[in-house]
């Protein structure tokens, strides 16, 4: 069976992952897709543009040239206009509002996106994960929408694990390019803290901000651009004891994936889909953020921000020193106790290699969804 996996120009990594794993007898159709770890051209940047209007004014929807495929399969919440059978990928609602949080108020933007959804050619809404599930029946609680959901986690193909060489040092790793919004500068303050009582690493991914250099450069810190393709990353993981990831924004943290696949415990935080990728206690630890833009149903606070700029301003604002003791808690526990750190990591690494993040359970979902659309 072929099906046109509509990607865009750059999609997200996850979806590699989908194209050299496909499951059996489906064969994907799609353009050569370029990495987002690289440069984008002007005329991208110029499309991205036009893009951002035009989706000011109606939701982010568009016709696909299939190629003759009877299926589309599209991703990263791009709606489809062709009328012929297609699904969905969908992160979040939000997305199918282009992060454009305040749409969500707009009777006309809301409608047309539900019109789309419960179309006879919409055959099913793959969220992410059951946050995202909920987060679209909240807004859209209609029976012709809500009875497509189906929940498909994104999976990797599980690596060989490694034995990791001994260091008389434990290496954190923080992999994140939007370094404030990802908690970068929480866990250089909790780091400081540590680095009192234990001989401790940190290695940074990230768009390191200029005005910390003088502060915390030293040589117990290490940092790199965090435009590296996704194979060079990898060594990165193999050599980390444990991932840190105190995200205030994510709705799902794909790195996690990266981390549980290397066999490395997770500190990070509840934070929308975080709590289904990272169980408490068994593949790491969860921290409480004292400021969350989402609610209970998975969708941003409007009531209380007006924008995500809003959201942000007051995030870089508040004291968060209650926070940070919390986060270096966490991994201090992880610092003394390595075996809790391997079996923590193993338990990850398998969710991978047969859990719900694996290509086979991945796999299994999409072909039956696939025929069934077409039945």
């Amino acid at each position: 069976m072929k099906v046109y996996l509509r990607l865009g120009k750059r999609p997200h990594p996850l979806y590699f992952e989908l194209i050299k794993n496909p499951p059996e007898g489906i064969e994907y159709v799609t353009p050569t897709p370029a990495h987002y770890s690289k440069k984008p051209s002007f005329f991208h940047r110029l499309k991205l543009l036009v893009w951002e209007h035009y989706t000011n004014f109606v939701p982010p929807a568009t016709f696909v040239d299939t190629k003759a495929c009877p299926l589309i399969h599209s991703t990263n919440n791009i709606l489809v206009l062709n009328k012929q059978p297609w699904v969905i990928d969908v992160e979040s609602v939000g997305g199918l509002f282009s992060f454009k949080y305040a749409k969500m108020n707009s009777r006309f933007y809301r409608n047309r996106i539900a019109e789309m959804l419960s179309s006879p050619h919409c055959k099913r809404i793959l969220p992410w994960t059951s946050t995202s599930a909920k987060s679209i029946k909240a807004v859209f609680p209609q029976r012709e929408i809500t009875e497509k959901l189906e929940v498909v986690y994104p999976a990797q193909k599980a690596v060989k694990q490694i034995a990791r060489k001994k260091s008389e040092k434990t290496r954190l790793l923080f992999v994140g390019r939007r370094f404030y919004e990802k908690g970068g500068l929480e866990l250089l303050k909790a780091f400081e803290m540590l680095e009192k009582k234990y001989d401790v690493e940190l290695t940074m991914i990230t768009q390191f901000p200029e005005e910390l250099h003088e502060k915390f450069g030293h040589r117990n810190l290490r940092v790199f651009p965090s435009n590296f393709p996704q194979n060079k990353l990898r060594g990165f993981y193999e050599k980390a004891d444990l991932l840190v990831f105190p995200t205030y924004v994510d709705t799902f943290g794909a790195v996690v994936l990266d981390a549980m696949n290397a066999s490395l415990p997770v500190v990070s935080t509840k934070v929308f889909s975080v709590p289904e990728i990272v169980e408490d206690e068994k593949t790491g630890f969860l921290v409480d953020p004292l400021i969350n833009p989402y609610d209970e149903n998975g969708l941003f606070k409007l009531g209380k921000w007006k924008s995500w700029n809003e959201f942000l301003n007051e995030m870089m604002r508040i004291d968060k020193s209650e926070f940070v003791k919390k986060l270096a808690k966490k991994i201090a526990f992880l610092i003394e106790d390595a075996p809790k750190r391997r079996s923590m990591g193993l338990a990850g690494w398998k969710r991978i290699e047969s859990g719900r993040f694996s290509i086979s359970e991945r796999n299994r979902k999409l072909k039956k969804i696939y025929e069934e659309a077409l039945s």
